[in-house]
């Protein structure tokens, strides 16, 4: 499989962020709305999105890593 960046990709990882306590809701928060924009794209689930999409997500991916400091 290659490294295709789908919307079914992004929902899985944003899936798999566990906030227990309620601590992160803000970077859910950003999460979902940047799954609502995927949406207005009207793309299917397994097409891959633009590639300025694609690096939006890499940049909130890598800040995702700094979840680990808190």
């Amino acid at each position: 499989m290659s490294n295709m960046i789908s919307k079914r990709v992004i929902l899985s990882e944003i899936a798999k962020i566990f906030d227990l306590i309620g601590w992160l809701a803000p970077v859910v928060i950003l999460a979902k709305i940047f799954m609502q924009s995927l949406r207005k794209l009207d793309l299917g689930w397994d097409d891959q999105v633009l590639s300025a999409v694609s690096e939006s997500w890499a940049h909130f991916r890598e800040k995702l890593q700094h979840i680990k400091n808190i």
